[in-house]
């Protein structure tokens, strides 16, 4: 397998990075739904930072077997402060899409080095990528129906997200 171009190693290394940020985030988002009694929420948080995880992780093995050293550059400190839960899955599908787009300047540039095994698997982080702006998009519509000052409502919004995060995982992604 040809090593990678130093130009795609140092971006798959820079979404490397925004993978594990964003793993980080999710643990920050988790913590301020445990704190605010949102269980459920925190439940699902904390399952989906360890997704992150799993993508940073395919990146560093992906660097690695294409005969790179990935570089474990500083993560920043994760945002802390929300107003609600309604704004903690604002930011959430906020930092999806960032996430998407920034693979998908990736894809853009591994087509214009022809760099098709970099296409391939950044394909697959790419469809990962789509699932998760329809969830974070799906219960950001669910908790602005339900209002964010509906006692009621967002206890059971807060139930669907504790059995979501209870659900089995998806397989992981195998390159």
């Amino acid at each position: 397998m040809p090593k990678l171009s130093k130009v795609m190693a140092t971006a798959l290394n820079q979404q490397m990075t925004k993978e594990f940020t964003a793993s980080h985030l999710y643990r920050s988002m988790a913590s301020f739904c445990y704190a605010s009694d949102f269980i459920g929420a925190g439940d699902f948080f904390y399952k989906h930072a360890a997704e992150e995880q799993v993508h940073a992780q395919l990146l560093f093995r992906y660097m690695i077997d294409r005969g790179i050293q990935p570089l474990m550059e500083a993560i920043p400190a994760a945002e802390s402060e929300f107003s609600d839960l309604l704004d903690v899955f604002n930011q959430a599908l906020a930092h999806e899409v960032m996430i998407t787009e920034s693979i998908s300047e990736i894809l853009g540039l591994a087509h214009e080095l022809r760099d098709f095994q970099s296409v391939a698997h950044l394909n697959t982080l790419m469809e990962e990528q789509t699932e998760e702006e329809a969830l974070f998009n799906g219960i950001v519509s669910q908790i602005r129906r339900v209002g964010v000052d509906n006692g009621y409502g967002l206890f059971i919004m807060d139930q669907e997200l504790k059995a979501m995060s209870k659900a089995p995982a998806p397989a992981p992604i195998t390159i």
